[in-house]
């Protein structure tokens, strides 16, 4: 991503700059120093520029590089003097960008004088920290709008003892919240106990390990409309019937995304409209077999104070009476997504041992000129190049009058049973999503047979406008027409 840093001295409002962890080789290694290279030359060039002004948003990674042996190239020591030159140019710098709205960092450490130059982004809205190191954790807060903290590894175990707060984001400003460090998370919760989170909307928690701490966090956001919770310690579940939510505890809450064992604990009485069902703790360990996912969890999503609009299903294999009690609980659904178990297709590693084969030695050493820089531009830096596109193609497909689909995997035996009438979805629907895994393989349609489905559902349900199969397959309609997403086929369905 480097080499797509500037394309000139004038860069774009977005810039990326990444060195995430990596192996580097006698196969890589040049071209990964040269475009290195092409990023500080062009950084040191910006700084100096009235181009400055012009950058809105930053996307900088410190992750290391996994360097081979000097014994195998002889050189390698390049990447790390031209790495340090980048990394030290964006640091005493990063001050200087005085329209910077969004900044997101990787494995970067947290110190004072970092803390300081944060402070002085006047302007700065979004603030993410990813594997970052906080080393200064009180200080100056800074007025965000989104605050984002994640580690590199989620399910790390929370240090027993308590960690200082960390002071960082003002809690009067912030709208959207992602704690996605668990270590850090009781160092965050607690960090302003007396402030109001008043015009915080969107809360998202990678791991909940303290319900007590958690419930009285709730009671600061009395704004919070979208809360997702991504997994649970299984302590939790088995003390959940000791506590309570309290209907003055965010009662304006919309839009949920938690494990399917603490559903009910947030839905009732609240005007949630939108779910998304993550599957059981169970679930989540490789030696646990995914079931069906019990419609009978769907109960809980009554006890909300307005109709549901918005579900989605975790992973399952699909019944009618899934389909069933989908249609009759929830009859003003409008989007549905439901994850489906499918056959894995498992890749063989092709990788074989070489113990006692001759390597040689790499010894090239490139020529770094900064005035060369700005020279013979890659392509992949030109953007303004667009190929001709041929004109779209429109096809007429007429609804069939019956339509079997063979039950070859869960997708084919879902919408066998929605096209022939066997299982049946709200009339409200508009979006219909049916997803796996990309590891995942199942056979496409053919081309006429993909249409044909189509049309069914156009017929079945008028107010269907995108359908969506697997992790990459889309379409969707405007008026009569539908269109596949990356393609320029369009089918229009008739009687």
């Amino acid at each position: 991503m480097l080499d797509s840093v500037f394309s000139s001295t004038a860069p774009p409002p977005f810039i990326p700059i990444e060195a995430r962890e990596e192996w580097l080789s006698s196969s890589n290694w040049v071209e990964r120093l040269h475009s290195l290279h092409r990023a500080a030359v062009r950084l040191d060039a910006l700084r100096d520029s009235a181009h400055v002004g012009s950058v809105h948003s930053w996307n900088f990674s410190a992750g290391k590089f996994r360097l081979p042996s000097t014994a195998y190239v002889q050189h390698i020591g390049l990447i790390t003097v031209t790495y340090a030159r980048l990394l030290k140019t964006f640091s005493t710098t990063l001050r200087l960008y005085h329209n910077l709205r969004s900044l997101r960092l990787e494995a970067f450490v947290i110190d004072a004088p970092f803390r300081q130059t944060l402070s002085e982004l006047v302007r700065l809205d979004n603030l993410a920290l990813y594997g970052c190191d906080i080393v200064a954790r009180n200080g100056f807060v800074i007025s965000l709008r989104s605050f984002t903290i994640s580690a590199e590894d989620s399910m790390a175990c929370i240090a027993k003892e308590p960690r200082e707060p960390i002071r960082l984001a003002s809690p009067e400003s912030l709208h959207t919240l992602h704690l996605g460090a668990p270590g850090e998370t009781p160092s965050l919760l607690t960090a302003f106990r007396r402030a109001q989170y008043s015009h915080l909307t969107t809360l998202l928690l990678e791991r909940l390990s303290d319900l007590e701490m958690f419930l009285a966090f709730l009671t600061q956001c009395p704004g919070l409309e979208v809360l997702k919770i991504t997994t649970v310690d299984p302590d939790i579940i088995v003390s959940l019937l000791q506590y309570t939510l309290s209907p003055e505890t965010i009662p304006a809450l919309r839009d949920l995304t938690v494990r399917q064992e603490i559903l009910g604990f947030f839905s009732s009485n609240r005007p949630i409209d939108t779910v998304t069902i993550l599957g059981s703790l169970a679930s989540t360990h490789a030696s646990s077999p995914i079931g069906h996912f019990p419609p009978t969890i769907l109960n809980d999503l009554l006890k909300a104070s307005v109709p549901l609009i918005s579900l989605s299903i975790p992973e399952t294999s699909p019944t009618l009476e899934l389909l069933t009690a989908i249609t009759s609980l929830f009859p003003q659904l409008k989007q549905l997504s439901i994850r489906l178990t499918q056959p894995t297709l498992f890749r063989r590693s092709l990788t074989r041992c070489c113990r006692g084969c001759e390597v040689s030695v790499d010894k090239r050493c490139p020529i770094l000129r900064d005035a060369d820089v700005f020279r013979d531009i890659p392509q992949d830096d030109l953007s303004d190049a667009e190929d001709e596109k041929p004109p779209p193609s429109m096809t007429l497909v007429r609804i069939p009058k019956e339509l079997e689909i063979s039950s070859l995997t869960n997708f084919h035996k879902i919408v066998n049973w929605i096209c022939t009438g066997a299982g049946s979805l709200p009339q409200s629907i508009e979006v219909l999503r049916f997803l796996w895994d990309e590891d995942c393989y199942v056979p496409d349609f053919s081309r006429e047979r993909e249409h044909q489905v189509i049309a069914t559902l156009t017929h079945l349900y008028a107010h269907l406008r995108k359908f969506q199969r697997g992790p990459s397959w889309l379409w969707t309609r405007e008026g009569a027409v539908w269109r596949q997403i990356g393609t320029d086929s369009y089918i229009q369905a008739v009687l």
